[in-house]
């Protein structure tokens, strides 16, 4: 799918978008954002996205979609999946990814 949505784009960027448009298509338009946002974690749960997404009410709606899983006692987005969604938010929104990337760092 990536192979085909980078041959029709002009850009690997624009391939990239249009892959997260199409993963999220699950997902409530109006909780889109907020699953951009949370793939900055590599594993979560309900105390980590409170931390730093500052609520952990996307937690119910991120668990029940089909590219999230449990393993090793946490949430995780399927691994590609994360790195579309985390490079969307990054190309997107480079200062909201800078600021969650630094929420991460506190204790």
């Amino acid at each position: 799918l990536f192979l085909s949505l980078v041959a029709s784009s002009q850009s690997v960027e624009a391939a990239v978008k249009a892959l997260a448009q199409r993963i999220l298509e699950e997902v409530e338009p109006a909780w889109r954002e907020r699953f951009l946002e949370a793939s900055v974690l590599d594993g979560f749960n309900r105390d980590s996205l409170a931390a730093v997404l500052g609520d952990a009410d996307i937690f119910e709606r991120l668990t029940r979609a089909t590219f999230v899983e449990a393993r090793e006692g946490r949430w995780h987005f399927a691994e590609q999946v994360r790195k579309v969604l985390l490079r969307t938010l990054e190309m997107e929104s480079p200062e909201r990814a800078r600021q969650l990337h630094e929420r991460m760092r506190w204790p």
